[in-house]
Order: C-alpha cells, then structure tokens, then sequence
C-alpha cells in the first residue's frame, strides 16, 4: 500500500507541473500589459520600462515560469507553519 501511495504521489508532480504551466500561459495570454497597469495610465515609457524590469516582465516566458514555481515552492513553508499556528 506504501509503495503504491508513493508512487502515486510521484507522478502528480508532473502532472502538477504541467498544469501550472498551461495556467501560466494562460494568464500571459491575457491582452493587456501589468507593467502598464502597475505604473498608471500616465507613466511614460521609461517608467513602464522600468515596472517591467522590476516585476521580471523583460525575463523570457521559461524564466518567469522558473522564477514564479521557485518562489511558490519557497513560500509553502512560510505558509504552511503559519497555517499550522492557526
């Protein structure tokens, strides 16, 4: 029964990480800029280029992706003993 659980929970790791995927593609998908958004309706474009910079908006689509996973994996513990507090 162990090893059976085990490797069901192995392979929902790829299939988690393809559909967070997709849903990143998705939102990116979106019409609209969020460094737009971010800055204002009256920012410039050196300021829009700079929110962008600043959000990891100018980084390739792989790289988000990466940067966004990382920081999610990295936040569960912080979220996870906060729940636990509670």
């Amino acid at each position: 029964m162990g090893r059976y659980l085990g490797k069901r929970l192995i392979s929902t790791i790829p299939l988690l990480l393809v559909i967070s995927f997709v849903v990143f593609m998705f939102i990116h998908m979106i019409p609209g800029d969020p460094a737009r958004l971010v800055a204002g309706q009256d920012a410039t474009k050196e300021d829009v280029a700079v929110v962008r910079e600043q959000l990891g908006l100018d980084e390739p689509l792989l790289v988000q992706y990466g940067s966004s996973v990382l920081r999610l994996v990295l936040s569960l513990p912080y979220f996870m003993a906060e729940f636990l507090i509670m």
